[in-house]
C-alpha cells in the first residue's frame, strides 16, 4: 500500500510496500542520512522515524523531546503501550540510571530501542529495560539481553517508514516531526 504525504515545504513522498524494502536499500538510506546529519542529528532523526514506524502501525505517539522516555506508543487503551528510550550510537550505548528508570517508571512496557547501524543488516533491538543495569554496552552485549516482543515486526515496518520518509529526513527533524502530528493521508 502506498501512502502519500504532503510535507510542509510542498514536496511529496510516497511509501513502498513493506515487503519490498530490503535491508540493503535501508543501509544505503541510513548511510545517506548519517552523512548528511552526523551523529547527533542522525540520532534525533532515528527517534522520529521510530515514532513514525509505530504510528504507521496505528499507535498513538507521545514524544518527549527533553526527557525520558523519548517516546510512548499506545494503542486502544492509553494506559497500555511501550515506553521507549532510543539509542543509536555507532559502537557503544551508554545507559544512565535516568534512562532505565525513566522507561520503567511509566507503567508501560519499558524498552531500550537500539539501532544496529552501521551493519550490513541494519535493525532495531527492543531490549527489556528491566533486564539491564546502567552502564556502557557494546551493541553485541545488548543483543544477548532479553527482548520485548512487539505486536508487529518493527524492522519490516521501519524499512518501509525509512523509504517513505527518507526525503523528509534528508531535510531535517522538523519535517519528520510534522509528519507525526499529521499522519500520512490526513493532510
Amino acid at each position: 500500500m502506498v501512502f502519500p504525504y504532503r510535507g510542509s515545504v510542498g514536496w511529496f513522498v510516497s511509501g513502498a510496500a513493506k515487503s519490498l524494502v530490503d535491508p540493503i536499500r535501508s543501509l544505503a538510506l541510513l548511510d545517506e542520512l548519517y552523512a548528511q546529519h552526523q551523529a547527533q542529528g542522525f540520532g534525533r532523526l532515528m527517534q522520529l522515524l521510530l515514532a513514525l514506524t509505530f504510528q504507521d502501525e496505528k499507535y498513538r505517539i507521545v514524544r518527549n523531546s527533553v526527557g525520558v522516555p523519548d517516546l510512548v506508543a499506545t494503542k486502544d487503551n492509553p494506559r497500555l503501550g511501550y515506553a521507549l528510550e532510543v539509542k543509536t550510537g555507532t559502537q557503544k550505548i551508554s545507559l544512565s540510571p535516568r534512562d532505565i528508570q525513566g522507561v520503567v517508571s511509566t507503567g508501560h512496557v519499558p524498552v531500550i530501542a537500539v539501532l544496529i547501524f552501521p551493519d550490513p543488516l541494519p535493525r532495531w533491538l527492543f531490549v527489556d529495560a528491566r533486564s539491564i543495569q546502567p552502564g556502557t554496552y557494546a551493541k553485541h552485549q545488548l543483543s544477548r539481553k532479553p527482548k520485548v516482543t512487539l505486536e508487529f515486526d518493527a524492522n519490516i515496518t521501519f524499512r518501509s517508514t525509512l523509504a517513505t520518509y527518507h526525503q523528509a529526513a534528508m531535510q531535517g527533524a522538523s519535517a519528520l516531526a510534522a509528519a507525526i502530528s499529521s499522519p500520512p493521508g490526513t493532510g
